[in-house]
């Protein structure tokens, strides 16, 4: 992978991607999202825009937008002399690809980072405005890396929440007989787990009818997000089990 970073990593994702699809039918391949922070937001933007038709919807924070913008002591280790290998950058640069860009993206980045510069976000959001993408960006005001300071990460898991709801909508949601047992089965094991302690949005669901109650909804709720399925799907494969 030296010298090649945004190239081999990213097509592993691609072909891992694909490998999945073909093993599990149940798996709705028209709504894929991805999502990383730092590498991994540099990743998510690859994907999104080196393979348009396998990813279609992207949660990208704190990305390094052009490899030539990030320090040396990380860079050129992997990718070798910037100036023997400009290509390299070039060709592992999210920037490079974003013509290709046909889905969604939310870009998160904090202005007073100073690990991943901002700088980073407006090289971004000029080559989507220039290519007429149609993309969200959010800057959270002077906060580092991380999107700590303040209090600001809890907005920002919000904003994630919010984004994948609107780009993620299910017409229908149903579940395959044989896996309508396996939740059942879970659920019913749920039920019985009455001393269990479960963190839901950080607060700890201690004992008792909580605890059932919590548990039981989550289920349902794996089950729904997990095996749903558009109606044209289910036309479409009507001999499913």
């Amino acid at each position: 992978i030296y010298a090649k970073i945004g190239q081999i990593n990213v097509r592993d994702m691609a072909m891992g991607a694909k490998a999945v699809f073909n093993k599990y039918n149940f798996i709705d391949t028209t709504r894929v999202a991805v999502h990383g922070w730092s590498g991994g937001g540099t990743a998510t933007l690859n994907c999104l825009f080196q393979y348009p038709e396998i990813f279609h919807t992207g949660i990208a924070v704190a990305a390094v937008a052009n490899q030539l913008s990030y320090d040396n002591i990380y860079q050129e280790r992997y990718m070798g002399d910037p100036f023997a290998g400009r290509e390299n950058y070039i060709n592992g640069s999210p920037l490079k690809y974003v013509k290709n860009f046909k889905g969604n993206l939310l870009y998160i980045h904090g202005t007073g980072d100073d690990n991943v510069h901002y700088q980073n976000a407006e090289l971004l959001a000029n080559e989507l405005i220039k290519h007429k993408k149609v993309f969200y960006m959010l800057p959270y005001p002077n906060r580092s890396h991380s999107i700590r300071e303040d209090n600001a990460y809890p907005h920002v898991r919000l904003m994630f929440t919010d984004f994948l709801r609107k780009n993620f909508r299910v017409k229908k949601a149903y579940l395959f007989e044989p896996q309508k047992k396996i939740f059942m089965h879970i659920k019913k094991k749920y039920k019985k787990w009455v001393k269990a302690k479960i963190i839901i949005n950080n607060k700890k669901i201690d004992t008792g009818r909580s605890c059932n109650h919590y548990a039981s909804d989550l289920v349902e709720q794996l089950a729904d997000c997990l095996n749903a399925e558009h109606e044209q799907a289910n036309l479409q494969h009507p001999e499913r089990p």
